[in-house]
């Protein structure tokens, strides 16, 4: 069966084109406007792969990945933000996901890191 993708955006346009970029790849696509309901999905629907916006209203990308960190299996994220992170941030984001992107974002790079983290996930 083809994977989950939860896409966390809080900007509609934005979640709207990365919904479709996976759709048009043939993956099924879960999306939440914010942390507190991509949380709650990940729970509910074991999603493959999590695309992860950091800044957000409520609970950020950030606090998201936190409340991943202690979970047995948490699903694999990819990050896309527009935060040009510091040197401790950059760490950060390399430590806890599978890959981040800078918005704007190259959607072949996206596709790339997509099927990396999936293949590795097995």
């Amino acid at each position: 069966m083809t994977p989950y993708i939860l896409v966390v955006e809080d900007d509609g346009a934005v979640r709207d084109v990365l919904a479709t970029i996976a759709e048009d790849e043939g993956y099924r696509v879960l999306t939440a406007a914010g942390g507190g309901e991509a949380l709650t999905l990940i729970e509910a629907e074991r999603p493959a792969l999590v695309v992860l916006d950091l800044m957000m209203p409520g609970l950020s990308g950030w606090e998201v990945l936190d409340e991943l960190e202690p979970l047995p299996s948490p699903p694999p994220v990819i990050v896309v933000t527009a935060l040009k992170p510091s040197a401790e941030q950059r760490a950060r984001l390399e430590a806890r996901t599978a890959a981040w992107l800078a918005k704007p974002f190259d959607i072949d790079a996206l596709l790339m890191a997509v099927e990396r983290t999936l293949a590795r996930a097995g």
